[in-house]
């Protein structure tokens, strides 16, 4: 039996596409690098039905914030993927960061920026830990990203929580044993 709990398993760019759109991500090697991060952006933040606010505060680099990058004409950098990685991980600009490539290179980032196989940046993305531990897509799922329909879905390997845990059967089991634990000698 393999544990793999923690684990990624490397995956090709096809693979990567396909479990991507099996999650619902509406991203494609079809589109622009940055169409497909302005489209990841919009469904990580699915909850939230004012994109254009959630796009104002994301900041992109120094002086543009995500809404006007994604309207303007300038190219996607590694330090502008970066530091919206860093974001929708949960850091904080100008806070847990000054600038985005330093910090991935002090943190041993798991994400390498590859323009040309941009998919795969998404796909390591949400199998990356934010910064209160958990990984993106336990995080999405967690808050609703996909529904609770007690089917199976699977992400680089490992099955995701999809169950709705509001129907399980809760018990409360006490077992007797013969502990000590007042320190007095006697059991």
């Amino acid at each position: 039996m393999k544990y793999n709990q923690y684990s990624y398993i490397g995956t090709s760019v096809s693979q990567a596409e396909k479990e991507l759109k099996k999650l619902g991500f509406q991203i494609s090697s079809q589109k622009t690098n940055k169409a497909n991060l302005a489209t990841f952006v919009s469904q990580v933040y699915f909850h939230n039905p004012d994109k254009d606010d959630v796009f104002k505060s994301i900041i992109a680099d120094s002086q543009t914030d995500l809404a006007t990058f994604v309207h303007s004409d300038r190219g996607l950098t590694e330090e502008i993927f970066y530091s919206i990685a860093l974001q929708l991980l949960e850091f904080t600009p100008y806070i847990d960061f000054d600038e985005a490539k330093t910090f991935i290179k002090h943190s041993h980032f798991p994400i390498i920026f590859q323009p040309k196989h941009f998919l795969l940046n998404f796909y390591q993305l949400l199998g990356t830990r934010t910064k209160n531990g958990m990984t993106l897509i336990d995080k999405l799922v967690s808050q609703g990203f996909l529904p609770a329909d007690n089917h199976y879905r699977y992400f680089n390997g490992k099955s995701v929580a999809t169950f709705d845990t509001n129907a399980l059967i809760r018990e409360i089991v006490y077992v007797e044993a013969p502990l000590d634990t007042d320190k007095d000698g006697q059991l």
